[in-house]
């Protein structure tokens, strides 16, 4: 290959790297997914006619979080939770019923459990993150119990 032959490649090589880099190309941003850690239930409320009572969550002896409920005519409950990191790309949950009593008393209605009657056997709760990164759940067990007249 001739000197000069050479000298005019390297010149448009260097001169394609001036003008790239001056000029440049569209940079597009990557948008990198953050995927939900952790999933905490914060609280659960459920009505006693129209007004709402909240509930403690506790732990029994193999660490499930469970809730007692007094049975109410129309007893519809709310679990609140929060979704960790907060800065999560996709932080919708799945929320499941598996009804373990003979007689099933509970139904899922968006957001709300709808309780039918009372039981011996535990509702839970299952809040599973849809961002198809983690397996991240959390459960709670729900008891319906007689209501207690005084």
């Amino acid at each position: 290959m001739k000197k000069s032959t050479v000298i005019i490649l390297l010149i448009v090589f260097l001169g394609s790297v001036f003008v790239v880099g001056m000029l440049g190309m569209q940079a597009v941003p990557y948008e990198e997914s953050v995927y939900v850690d952790k999933i905490e239930i914060t609280d659960v409320t459920y009505n006693v006619g129209i007004a709402l009572e909240a509930t403690s969550i506790k732990l029994n002896n193999v660490g499930e979080r469970y809730v007692v409920v007094p049975y109410a005519q129309d007893l519809e409950i709310v679990i609140d939770y929060l979704v960790y990191p907060a800065d999560a790309t996709n932080t919708q949950v799945k929320i499941t019923l598996n009804d373990r009593n003979t007689e099933k008393i509970a139904e899922l209605d968006g957001s709300k459990i709808k309780i039918s009657g009372y039981g011996s056997g535990a509702v839970t709760v299952t809040l599973n993150a849809i961002d198809s990164g983690r397996n991240v759940s959390a459960s709670l067990n729900i008891y319906v119990i007689p209501a207690t007249t005084n």
